[in-house]
């Protein structure tokens, strides 16, 4: 449910007339405009989407008798239009109005220094144009107000997006910052610090810039800086930005209500960032509007995720239309409570390594109980908005999540829902859908289990590996399976020692899975599998039991992989090429086909924060998969791709398959450090020089920042928490000599949570991610 915010900001300037006089003025109003009777829309606030008065041409000074242009968009009902003037303390009626309109006139005669249009609904409540300067003669005006108009991508002065950003927080009421930037696109900004606070409502509008193109307007974190954009004002508007490289977040919005993110046609990016938008915190967190954007890919269309996409903390009664979440290793991810209501339609979603990451607060997912080219039928909570998806076909659709939207649908007070053709994509044999479930008070669910369209039922399922009537078979091993004919959605295993028994597995439920791990089973024994494949048009029929026999006891031999001798050559700036030497250093003989050892190779990228933490987040991906006899060796070269613009290291693992275990592991993994090579753009990479370590990390009490110094210089070290806050300052711009410096840093009153160590000395900087613990 939207909640309407009642007050408007009134500002500091301009005359504000007595009650009897607007009550003579509103009986005026109503004769003119022949108004008989006040509808309930006229007592609501203006809308948010045109709300602020457009002045154009738009300057920052006009010269008496310059005729100018006013517009606006606002919901039916009586309005008061006025031009006030600071100098004269005095405002005059332009105008009486029964909703939107236009208004052309010669700035008067009289005017002189600051004024500006207002317009005043019956309720009192106001929308302002921006504050601009009447001279004779604007030439040789003083210029006492600041500027909204960015005109370069410097960081700091005069027509920078800082200065911009300041001079709004500065004014009052709602503010238009446009662009007019020189040249063709794009236009970057690097901020070398964070960015002033949006702290007074105003509009940012890239789309303003001459020749724009979406995304042609850039904010890089790269240089410095821990937040993009961070909005603290509601009712803010932001369009047409790409913001990218930032180690927190790209878009921030914390503790604001009714700000509008983005739109259908002015959509805002952001890419490469920890967080594609943060939003929260708390009971001032409601109702925004986040709308046509993308998050985790470029204008392209190129995959430069987020390690979020949105992250919800504490906020509710969100509504996020139309936007593209992709490619990041999390799509939308709730944190903590308050986050109900929050609505999700018509957006795309896919290849994210998890799609939503669902609290008990949401809505549960429907499920899908029947599909076929004509009809798609399921069951839900009752009442619930059913929007069904067609999945992303590609080499992520591993990942069950809704790119294209099939239709919408409502269920009925039992939970039953059915959605039926004409859909805009055609549904063939093979088509994978899933669906989501909107209630008004929850929100919105995370997608439902994904459902195959077939038009028969499967066909039988047939051993892969172990194959049928295979022997020697591992005691430990992965039992896998495929299907002829239309896919299968679910199967019940059995596992017995003897034709048809099922002393070992009775009659498991498996989902759509095509594989699964057995352990222990007995040695020298014929298993028989019967293996009953089903989808939603029915189950496998005549369907013959398979078998397999395990070994005999094995004679004392084991395999011994080895990994040795990782080598790297970057190609360009994501993709390397990495060589590694495999050797089997086992004795005996293995209990494998041919005595010949199934091993698996994979590979991980990884950033600073994942190797302080433990954890491998982009991968494992496959490199390759084979048999390896006792005393050989193999090379083995790979290309891979780096998802995230921060991974700087490369983890390469191997293991045996099918079960067979090994005498030792320690030598199965091994790492490397992807260094900078000249002429290639690598991003940001850790500083070989400074190398400022945080131990122990995570910490609860206390930890030791560590660092060295090549040369005496300047240091400067920031504690800095997610919201882009420095929280401590252990090292404040002080000049140290060359050397090892061992700082305590005490978490003292700090919450638990993330935090960046920033180190800046010589120029350069470096980041450690570092969380606190109580």
């Amino acid at each position: 449910m939207k909640r309407v915010t009642q007050v408007y900001p009134q500002p500091a300037l301009g005359h504000r007339p007595a009650r009897q006089l607007l009550r003579t003025t509103w009986l005026f109003l109503l004769l003119i405009a022949g108004y008989r009777e006040i509808s309930a829309a006229s007592s609501s606030p203006p809308t948010l989407f045109n709300d602020t008065l457009i002045v154009s041409p738009y300057q920052s000074c006009y010269e008496p008798l310059d005729n100018v242009h006013v517009e606006w968009t606002v919901p039916q009902g009586p309005y008061l239009l006025y031009l006030c003037n600071e100098e004269t303390d005095n405002c005059l009626i332009a105008g009486a109005y029964g909703g939107s309109g236009v208004y052309q006139t010669g700035i008067p005669t009289t005017f002189r220094g600051i004024s500006y249009f207002k317009l005043v609904d019956k309720e009192g409540r106001v929308i302002y144009s921006h504050i601009f300067w009447v001279s004779e003669d604007c030439t040789q005006a003083p210029n006492p107000l600041c500027s909204l108009v960015v005109t370069n991508t410097n960081d700091t002065g005069p027509g920078s997006l800082r200065a911009a950003i300041e001079c709004s927080n500065t004014l009052p009421g709602p503010d238009l910052i446009r662009f007019d930037i020189p040249g063709n696109g794009p236009h970057v900004i690097f901020p070398a610090s964070d960015l002033p606070l949006l702290t007074d409502r105003v509009v940012v509008d890239a789309t303003t810039q001459p020749g724009y193109t979406p995304g042609s307007i850039l904010i890089d974190g790269s240089a410095g800086g821990i937040s993009g954009l961070q909005i603290r004002a509601s009712g803010t508007e932001v369009y047409g930005l790409h913001i990218r490289n930032f180690p927190s977040s790209g878009f921030e919005m914390l503790d604001v209500s009714d700000c509008i993110l983005g739109s259908t046609d002015k959509p805002n990016f952001s890419t490469g960032n920890f967080y594609g938008l943060f939003l929260g915190r708390g009971v001032d967190a409601y109702s925004n509007t986040i709308s046509g954007n993308y998050f985790g890919v470029d204008p392209q269309e190129h995959a430069e995720p987020n390690r979020y996409g949105i992250i919800i903390f504490g906020s509710s009664d969100n509504e996020f239309r139309g936007n593209t979440i992709a490619h990041n290793s999390h799509g939308v991810f709730y944190n903590g409570g308050g986050n109900t209501g929050n609505v999700f339609s018509d957006n795309h979603f896919f290849c994210n390594a998890a799609a939503f990451t669902r609290t008990e607060e949401q809505t549960e997912p429907p499920v899908v109980t029947g599909i076929s080219p004509e009809t798609i039928t399921g069951s839900s909570i009752p009442l619930a908005r059913i929007e069904v998806f067609r999945q992303f076909a590609s080499d992520c659709s591993q990942w069950c999540q809704g790119r294209d939207l099939l239709g919408a649908t409502t269920a009925d007070a039992k939970g039953n829902w059915s959605l039926s053709a004409p859909f805009p994509f055609s549904l063939q044999a093979g088509t994978v859908i899933t669906t989501t479930a909107t209630d008004d008070v929850q929100g919105t669910s995370p997608f439902s289990d994904c459902a195959t369209v077939v038009t028969a039922p499967p066909g039988c399922a047939t051993l892969h590996y172990p194959k049928n009537e295979q022997t020697g078979v591992p005691v430990n091993v992965t039992l896998s399976w495929t299907v002829a004919g239309e896919p299968a959605s679910a199967f019940q295993l059995s596992l017995g020692s003897t034709p048809g028994g099922t002393d070992i597995i009775d009659k498991l439920e498996l989902g759509n899975v095509y594989s699964l791990p057995l352990t222990g089973l007995p040695h020298n024994t014929r298993i028989y599998v019967t293996l009953l494949a089903r989808n939603l048009q029915g189950t496998a029929s005549a369907c013959m039991e398979q078998y397999f026999t395990t070994v005999e006891d094995p004679a004392g031999g084991c395999p011994d992989l080895q990994l040795s001798d990782l080598t790297v050559e970057r190609i360009d700036g994501q993709n390397i090429l990495f060589s590694v030497l495999l050797r089997d250093i086992g004795t005996g003989a293995y209990p494998a086909p041919d005595n010949l050892l199934p091993f698996e190779v994979t590979y991980y990228t990884s950033d600073d924060a994942d190797i302080e933490a433990g954890n491998h987040v982009d991968g494992p991906w496959p490199v390759l998969e084979g048999r390896l006899s006792v005393g050989t060796a193999l090379v083995l070269q790979k290309i891979v791709t780096f998802g995230h613009p921060d991974d700087r290291y490369l983890t390469v693992r191997v293991d045996s398959a099918d079960g067979v275990m090994e005498c030792d592991d320690t030598n199965n993994v091994v790492q490397v450090f992807l260094p900078s090579l000249p002429g290639v753009d690598n991003g940001p990479t850790p500083l070989q020089e400074l190398q400022m370590k945080v131990f122990p990390n995570p910490f609860t009490v206390a930890a030791e920042i560590r660092y060295e110094l090549p040369k005496t210089t300047r240091v400067d070290i920031g504690i800095w928490d997610l919201y882009g806050r420095r929280v401590a300052s252990p090292v404040r711009e002080m000049r140290q000599e060359a050397g090892y410096y061992n700082l305590r840093l005490s978490s003292g009153d700090l919450p638990a949570g993330i935090y960046f160590a920033v180190i800046r000395a010589a120029g350069e900087r470096q980041i450690v991610r570092m969380e606190i613990i109580k």
